[in-house]
């Protein structure tokens, strides 16, 4: 390609980067900010990872495999360490209850001929039998078929009419609940990863794809240095969910990525065995997602005491 040609992509390229870290970059600002600026003038690094629409490289063009999505989880990663004194107690099996639920239930996945489905956005439907809804039910199902735990599953859909709220009413459905039902022992909010980290996405077990799996862990710092109160306690949240990956990953190995923490509070603040779920990411089909979800249930019943 000549000079000039080189040229304006590398504009083009700055433009688009710019205009995301105006919007706040959500999960592209992680992806744009972690780009060293020296790097800024590498056409193959641009278009591949920033501007998927113009990667030439011959690999996938999909556009929207990079989706941003007003809300509160659009922060970029921080390092957490903590002691054992975070690690909170198996749960008395006889006792636990858990719920789960999805602040955003319309996220789905790449359609196949088995998961077709209406869009109501990119990777989105209101058919909650292609959606995240599908999985929560999977993993509601196992824990009570398989390992004898007492799941309520939450359907409602949070994200009407703005999805940048949805988390305020998905809180609002976890505080009615509490008052009624009293605490549940486990809170897991699922969802599906809206970003491509540039690497693989699946695993293989007996010659299967298998989605991979990432909890969530919300500080409740707040993404511009003002604290959302109240914070979570979530140094033992992130105990609770190091337990679950490094569970999941000894059954098979890399399947969970490392827990995420980010300086958002996820609604985490309610207990400290509260955790968001990310199962598959858009570029995964349904198959590939539901056929991870009874690792993650060995890993959850795996928390309660036998």
């Amino acid at each position: 390609m000549k000079k000039e040609a080189w040229v304006s992509v590398l504009l083009v390229g700055m433009v688009v980067l710019m205009s995301l870290a105006v919007r706040g970059g959500g999960k592209f600002k992680e992806s744009v900010t972690s780009i060293a600026v020296s790097k800024l003038t590498d056409p193959n690094l641009l278009m591949k990872n920033q501007i998927p629409i113009l990667d030439l490289s011959g690999e996938s063009k999909n556009v929207f495999s990079k989706i941003y999505e007003e809300d509160e989880d659009t922060d970029t990663e921080i390092k957490l360490e903590i002691d054992n004194s975070y690690i909170t107690p198996a749960i008395p099996k006889g006792n636990a209850k858990i719920l789960i639920y999805h602040t955003h239930i319309t996220e789905a996945y790449a359609q196949t001929d088995t998961y077709k489905y209406e869009e109501s956005g990119s990777y989105r439907t209101n058919q909650q039998d292609k959606s995240v809804a599908k999985v929560g039910k999977e993993l509601a199902d196992s824990l009570q078929n398989n390992h004898g735990v007492s799941v309520v599953h939450d359907t409602t859909n949070f994200e009407p009419p703005k999805l940048g709220t949805a988390y305020t009413r998905s809180l609002s459905m976890l505080e009615k609940r509490i008052k009624n039902d009293g605490e549940y022992d486990i809170y897991i909010d699922i969802h599906r990863d809206a970003f491509d980290y540039m690497e693989g996405q699946t695993v293989t077990v007996d010659g299967n794809p298998v989605a991979k799996i990432m909890v969530v862990v919300g500080t409740g710092e707040g993404n511009n240095g003002t604290p959302i109160l109240p914070r979570p306690d979530y140094k033992s949240n992130y105990a609770y969910a190091k337990k679950i990956t490094d569970n999941i990953n000894s059954q098979v190995k890399g399947l969970a990525k490392n827990v995420r923490v980010n300086k958002s509070r996820y609604n985490q603040h309610i207990s400290k065995r509260a955790i968001l779920i990310e199962m598959g990411y858009t570029g995964n089909n349904m198959d590939e997602v539901l056929r991870s979800v009874p690792y993650l249930a060995s890993a959850v019943a795996s928390t309660i005491q036998k």
